[in-house]
């Protein structure tokens, strides 16, 4: 044990990062240097919402957690079986860096990227935007009409 060489996430390689953080997207819904409570050195005011992913008999539904942002500055995309949300949260006041005891929120811009695990129509697609969740709502698609031999008597 005495050994064993502690290494700061910083000191990762630059090519270790990148895998880490879309790792943690996956999984916990936030990339490495979120998870950590950190900004990833260079990047500054990123952040990504959390987000619940659910389908109903007929539905899918997606909900994500935008506090602070205002419902003109998100943008919902939908292609295929990929939904993005983009936003951005804005600063609400400056404050002189020497009077922060601690700094934890984080603002600007952000791309979510959700991969649905089935077929929507896209025609569908409705969102509504209440008390800082985001809620999008899409029927799914049934299964592809695949023909039918017609037998002659």
């Amino acid at each position: 044990m005495a050994d064993m060489i502690r290494r700061s996430p910083r000191s990762l390689s630059p090519r270790v990062l990148p895998e880490l953080d879309e790792l943690f997207r996956e999984f916990w819904g936030r990339p490495f240097w979120g998870a950590l409570g950190r900004e990833r050195p260079g990047e500054s005011g990123k952040w990504a919402p959390q987000v619940d992913l659910y389908e109903t008999d007929t539905e899918l539904v997606v909900k994500a957690e935008l506090p602070g942002v205002s419902r003109e500055n998100i943008e919902i995309l939908c292609e295929g079986r990929n939904l993005a949300i983009r936003a951005e949260r804005k600063k609400d006041e400056e404050v002189a860096d020497e009077g922060y005891y601690r700094r934890e929120r984080v603002f600007g811009q952000f791309e979510r990227l959700v991969q649905l695990p089935v077929d929507i129509d896209e025609e569908t697609v409705k969102a509504k935007f209440e008390g800082g969740v985001l809620e999008v709502r899409a029927a799914k698609k049934g299964p592809e009409p695949k023909g039918r031999k017609i037998e002659v008597i």
